[in-house]
């Protein structure tokens, strides 16, 4: 098995693992019922978290679907480019594991931390809304992380296959940007406190970041030990 089999192996099954894992984990998390959701109280909260127990908003919510989604789908404009047809199958592969490592970790915290959503403190919200299980399901956000991670692994590779400066710069604008915006919709939209897209963006940075770096930092090291 070569090098590089191998170190996809391990991420791809790291990734499969701690996506399932996390997806076997929310299902175990009840909801509250409406006695419980009268008796809960506000916790102490830092300034910036606050705020999200006042805001609630469906078009916010939209926004933060809509750059999630389309972020996850957003590295496939990489394989339109020439300089990636030698590596398209490594990248298809780089991609899923960013994916799911990012899901699967934002999925294990969230069912092993249960944060209330701010939206259970805001009087405005409909009672149907507290009663789903996803409303204990606040640290940290999934939208944030996947964002970042998408963005960050476009980023990366943007910075390899381009030659044109304003393209790159560009691309890592994009990525810093981005899922700070989705964080605050996130927030907006009362679903979020901001320590909570805090620790989506870093993580999911983070992930978006270190993995494609890993692939090429192992590929160079092969390649020089194939020559010596």
């Amino acid at each position: 098995m070569s090098t590089a089999s191998r170190s996809n192996l391990l991420f791809s099954g790291l990734g499969m693992t701690t996506a399932l894992s996390g997806l076997l984990l929310e299902q175990r998390i009840n909801p509250y019922s409406a006695d419980q959701l009268e008796a809960l109280s506000l916790p102490k909260l830092n300034y910036l978290d606050q705020k999200s127990t006042t805001w609630y908003s469906a078009q916010f919510a939209t926004t933060s679907n809509v750059l999630k989604f389309s972020s996850i789908a957003l590295p496939l404009v990489l394989f339109a480019t020439k300089q990636s047809k030698p590596e398209r199958v490594q990248l298809l592969f780089q991609w899923s594991q960013v994916t799911s490592l990012t899901w699967g970790i934002t999925s294990i915290t969230k069912s092993m931390a249960q944060r209330d959503r701010p939206f259970l403190f805001n009087p405005n919200v409909p009672l149907e809304e507290k009663l789903k299980a996803e409303a204990r399901l606040s640290f940290f956000s999934g939208h944030t992380s996947i964002t970042a991670a998408s963005w960050f692994f476009l980023a990366q590779h943007v910075q390899r296959y381009s030659n044109n400066k304003w393209v790159k710069t560009l691309t890592w604008i994009g990525a810093i940007t981005l899922p700070a915006f989705a964080g605050y919709a996130r927030m907006r939209a009362g679903k979020h406190y901001f320590t909570d897209v805090a620790a989506g963006y870093l993580v999911g940075a983070s992930i978006g970041f270190f993995i494609p770096k890993f692939h090429a930092n192992y590929a160079q090291k092969n390649k020089k030990q194939k020559l010596n």
